[in-house]
C-alpha cells in the first residue's frame, strides 16, 4: 500500500483538485490518504470529508507546529510500505501510483521519482519539467531541489536509516530529507510525469522566496562541509544548473513567461 500524506491549512481553493487527482491516480485498496490539518477555519475539512466515500482518507489535527511536523505525524500514523507527501495545491497524474507501486514492489529501488507538469492557478498545464537525480556530491551542491518533491516516493523502511523530516525548517525540509536519502540510496527515475505542481500567488514558495533560499544555503553548508570545498560545491551546482536548463530550456522559458503573467516571483 502507498500512504500519501497531505498537510493542509485553509486549503479550500485547491484541495478538491488534489483529492480528485487521487481518485484516478491508483486502484482502490492500493493507497490511503492521511490529511493532517493545521486548524483550518474555511471549508477544507468539509471538502475532505466529501471525498471519504471515494478514496480512503483519515484526518488528523495538529495545531501550530508547522508543515514538516504535520508530515511527520502523517507518516507515523500511516500504514503503507510506500510513502510520499503531496501539498494541498498539487496533484498526481492518472495512473501514477500504479507506476510507483510496481517499481518499488518489483525491484530493489528504495526511492523513485518522476517528472512534473507545472500548472497555473486554474489547473491548466503550462509545461513539463524533466529531472535526473545527480550523484550525492552534486545533489548537495544544487542551489534548488534537483528532483521534484510531489513526484517522489520512498519505502517506509528508509526512515530507519535517515529519520524523518527536520522540523526546524519551514520550506526546505524536503531538500534536507532528500539529501539524507541520496547519501545512502540510489534514486530510480520512473521516466514519466508523476505529478502536477501548481504555481499561484499564495503558495508558500512564492510568498517566502528569500526564506527558502536561506534554508537551502544552510542545508548545502551542513552537508557540504567538510566533504567538499566551497569551490567544488559552487562548480558542481553551476554545472548541474546549466545541464538542467539545457534539458528543460523550452519549458523553463514558457514557465517564466506564465509566471510573469500571473505576477509571481521568478
Amino acid at each position: 500500500m502507498i500512504s500519501i500524506i497531505i498537510p493542509t491549512l485553509n486549503s479550500q481553493r485547491f484541495i478538491k483538485g488534489t483529492l480528485q487527482s487521487l481518485v484516478n491516480a491508483g486502484q482502490a485498496g492500493d493507497f490511503e490518504v492521511i490529511v493532517v490539518d493545521g486548524g483550518s477555519s474555511d471549508e477544507t475539512i468539509s471538502i475532505v470529508n466529501e471525498y471519504a466515500t471515494k478514496i480512503p482518507i483519515r484526518v488528523f489535527r495538529q495545531l501550530g507546529k508547522g508543515m514538516y511536523s504535520a508530515i511527520n505525524q502523517g507518516i507515523q500514523c500511516s500504514s503503507g510500505e510506500i510513502v510520499g507527501y503531496l501539498n494541498s495545491d498539487d496533484e498526481l497524474m492518472p495512473g501514477s501510483l500504479c507506476l510507483v507501486r510496481k517499481m518499488l514492489s518489483d525491484s530493489d529501488s528504495v526511492v523513485v521519482y518522476g517528472d512534473i507538469y507545472y500548472i497555473d492557478p486554474d489547473g491548466e498545464e503550462i509545461a513539463r519539467l524533466r529531472f535526473s537525480a545527480p550523484s550525492y556530491r552534486t545533489f548537495i551542491s544544487c542551489m534548488s531541489m534537483p528532483i521534484a518533491q510531489p513526484g517522489t516516493f520512498w519505502k517506509r523502511s528508509a526512515h530507519e536509516y535517515v529519520g524523518y523530516f527536520d522540523e526546524c525548517y519551514s520550506l526546505a525540509g524536503d531538500f534536507d530529507f532528500f539529501c539524507r536519502l541520496r547519501g545512502i540510496f540510489e534514486f530510480t527515475n520512473l521516466g514519466a510525469p508523476i505529478a502536477r505542481y501548481r504555481i499561484h500567488k499564495h503558495s508558500l514558495t512564492n510568498t517566502n522566496t528569500e526564506l527558502g533560499r536561506e534554508e537551502v544555503s544552510r542545508i548545502r553548508a551542513h552537508y557540504g562541509s567538510p566533504l567538499i570545498t566551497r569551490f567544488e560545491m559552487y562548480l558542481r551546482g553551476v554545472i548541474y544548473r546549466i545541464r538542467y536548463s539545457v534539458i528543460n530550456f523550452p519549458a523553463l522559458h514558457i514557465i517564466r513567461r506564465r509566471k510573469r503573467q500571473i505576477g509571481l516571483a521568478l
